[in-house]
């Protein structure tokens, strides 16, 4: 009988770490989807960096090429590596290649405060530079509007789990979803967005680069919003079904990040049509690619979990950005 004691004892155990495992990386893919730390680089023809701005967007410690019209008679690369609290000093390094290679030709600490960069450094002409580092959330601003299923519009920043907000089905015709999870709830900083224009629409949809929107294509449905171009067709609800509408302009944004994900894994933010899920690799897969592997937090939210799944989120969170 002891025998058979230990032998259930272990079993539960296995069993235990089995779902601690696979709630572990379901919590990781969701946490992936918060975004990574990049940087915005702007240079500027003045020393009060109000003319002539071009900015670039990459990842902490890739290459900015910051002059890609050639502004500067010459080809100017820089590599930011970010302060770990993304406030503060950053160090910058100077190249003269759009694509940093060889060796730097300077390096200094800059923070979002307008810098300038002379001529001395062997650039043709004298340039100014801010810089500002972030985490890429990626979602929409918090600002943004989305219609509950009471027939009142709130924005996303008000949204709580077991609302019920405006999406879509399969055919394209518009729902309410239930939210089982909300991220970037107590976010106050801002971070670089697209603010994109729609014909005859009267609200912008500010969003981050790598979320996805649904277009009118059939092979591939939904795209990243930083794929979109002026002229581009996107779809948003119109007297409860979707509608083609042209895009009418594509501008950089700062907002305060808000996401929340849905039962069915779609959302209308500012009337335009847009899915739950991230573009972002999670062991070389796409998280849209494996966003059924979401189906358990799902039935943890109907099994009255809720709070477990708020608390797995975080918690895979913290520990994503400790070794990020």
């Amino acid at each position: 009988s002891g025998d058979l004691v230990v032998f259930h004892l272990g079993f539960e155990m296995v069993r235990f770490g089995v779902w601690v495992g696979l709630f572990v990386f379901l919590g990781l893919v969701c946490s992936l989807g918060r975004g990574e730390i990049r940087f915005k680089a702007c240079t500027y023809q003045d020393a009060a960096c109000s003319q002539g701005e071009e900015c670039e967007t990459e990842t902490s410690a890739d290459c900015a090429d910051v002059d890609k019209s050639g502004l500067f008679a010459g080809d100017v690369g820089i590599k930011v590596t970010c302060n770990s609290s993304l406030d503060g000093i950053h160090s910058v390094a100077y190249y003269l290649s759009d694509d940093c290679s060889g060796n730097a030709l300077s390096t200094s600490q800059v923070n979002n405060m307008c810098v300038g960069r002379p001529n001395t450094l062997g650039f043709s002409n004298s340039f100014y530079l801010k810089i500002e580092c972030y985490e890429s959330a990626i979602c929409f601003s918090r600002d943004s509007s989305v219609l509950l299923d009471s027939g009142v519009y709130t924005t996303l920043g008000e949204v709580r789990v077991g609302d019920r907000v405006q999406s879509v089905d399969d055919n394209g015709r518009s729902v309410f979803s239930e939210v089982f999870l909300t991220q970037h709830s107590s976010s106050t900083r801002p971070t670089a967005m697209l603010s994109i224009s729609i014909e005859n629409s009267h609200e912008p949809l500010v969003v981050t680069h790598d979320h996805y929107v649904r277009v009118p294509t059939v092979s591939n449905p939904y795209v990243k919003a930083s794929s979109l171009r002026v002229g581009d067709s996107i779809y948003v609800v119109v007297k409860g079904s979707m509608e083609r509408r042209p895009i009418a302009g594509i501008s950089h944004a700062m907002g305060v990040p808000r996401n929340v994900h849905t039962m069915n894994d779609r959302i209308v933010v500012n009337g335009v049509v847009a899915s739950c899920i991230t573009s972002n690799q999670v062991f070389g897969l796409d998280t849209m690619n494996i966003r059924h592997l979401l189906v358990p937090l799902k039935v943890m939210h109907k099994m009255g979990l809720t709070s477990a799944v708020s608390i797995i989120d975080r918690a895979v969170h913290n520990i994503y950005r400790s070794f990020s």
